[in-house]
């Protein structure tokens, strides 16, 4: 879980604050918000992760020649498609974190750091990623709709 150090005490938040017997409102909320931030970001990182596998095998593959323009598409396609998983995923543990409860109490413990940083950045990121990807596979299909005779909306 996560930890946190104030002056030399550290401490973890699972152990301290979610896994107390007594919990009022706001730290259940609080609490909630946590896991749901940590499954989200997982959730984003492994998206991301996989789409950027995805398509640097089949970028190589195509450069070496060893698939064609077909499975290029369909990587695009696909890489649009976790990338927007990322970013919808990225996006929820944004908004969690921004609509947690804020009492002094809470405050004392939590603050934004790298792992704010490292999401909002996700969150652009995802959501550029999956439009460059989109755009690719849109295009690709273009040369394909003309071999077909469809020039509408190409």
């Amino acid at each position: 879980g996560a930890v946190f150090s104030i002056s030399d005490v550290t401490f973890g938040i699972d152990d301290t604050l979610c896994g107390s017997a007594v919990k009022f409102g706001e730290l259940v909320e609080v609490c909630r918000a946590f896991d749901t931030m940590r499954i989200c970001a997982v959730v984003a990182l492994i998206a991301a992760i996989l789409a950027f596998v995805g398509v640097s095998a089949v970028a190589g593959s195509v450069f070496c020649g060893l698939v064609g323009d077909t499975a290029a598409r369909w990587s695009s396609a696909f890489a649009a498609a976790l990338s927007g998983v990322a970013w919808i995923a990225a996006l929820v543990a944004v908004i969690e974190a921004a609509t947690m409860p804020s009492t002094s109490e809470i405050k004392d413990v939590t603050s934004p750091g790298a792992g704010a940083i490292c999401t909002g950045a996700l969150t652009v990121l995802g959501l550029l990623a999956m439009a460059l990807e989109a755009t690719c596979w849109f295009r690709s299909q273009a040369p394909k709709a003309r071999e077909v005779g469809i020039t509408e909306n190409v």
